[in-house]
């Protein structure tokens, strides 16, 4: 069974590289559009509103199945816990 979930991890991976071109700024890029997509789809939600909003100079997809992130970057990088 880990295998196969294993298996599947580096499948979605070599895909988005390829979806990319092996390109680390382009899956960057990627990653931060679907985070602003996010943000602006929970606005949305936390206000109650149906207006669509403005992202990238687009106007984001209303009623169309929510992208999958499989990879945030930590917001703490770098910075030591206190604890």
């Amino acid at each position: 069974m880990a295998d196969e979930i294993i298996e599947e991890l580096w499948r979605v991976k070599d895909e988005m590289a390829r979806e990319h071109g092996y390109d680390i700024d382009r899956l960057a890029a990627y990653f931060r559009r679907l985070g602003r997509e996010r943000e602006a789809r929970e606005a949305r939600a936390a206000t109650g509103g149906n207006e669509s909003e403005s992202v990238d100079g687009k106007q984001a997809e209303e009623g169309g199945p929510a992208p999958e992130i499989f990879w945030q970057p930590s917001r703490s990088r770098g910075a030591s816990e206190e604890g």
